[in-house]
């Protein structure tokens, strides 16, 4: 599936920090995010981005977890399929994850 929903340019990381921060278990998150951002960052330079080090994908990264409670709240709000309680909890894990993601990340001190 492709998602251009929220197409928009922005940094490097802010799909890796969506994905991480919303998806994620918070305990997961924070056993593997360190690795991940890592991961993400030797790939693209692997595939010929340069002048990109890892500490600026980081900062994007922490950047990028802003976006999460945005489009959570955008999705639950807009969404069109028929509310549930199901699709509720979903939405509430992602918006509580993707808080803990930030306040963990200190993401409002990028800005």
């Amino acid at each position: 599936a492709v998602d251009w929903q929220t197409l928009a340019a922005g940094p490097p990381a802010r799909d890796l920090a969506y994905f991480l921060g919303t998806s994620l278990r918070a305990d997961d998150r924070r056993r593997s995010e360190s690795a991940l951002v890592a991961t993400y960052h030797g790939a693209l330079v692997a595939r010929g981005v340069e002048a990109y080090d890892l500490d600026r994908c980081a900062a994007d990264y922490r950047l990028g977890l802003l976006q999460g409670p945005m489009v959570t709240m955008l999705g639950w709000y807009f969404g069109t399929a028929v509310r549930d309680s199901s699709a509720d909890a979903m939405f509430l894990a992602m918006a509580r994850r993707s808080g803990a993601a930030i306040r963990e990340n200190r993401s409002l001190d990028e800005l």
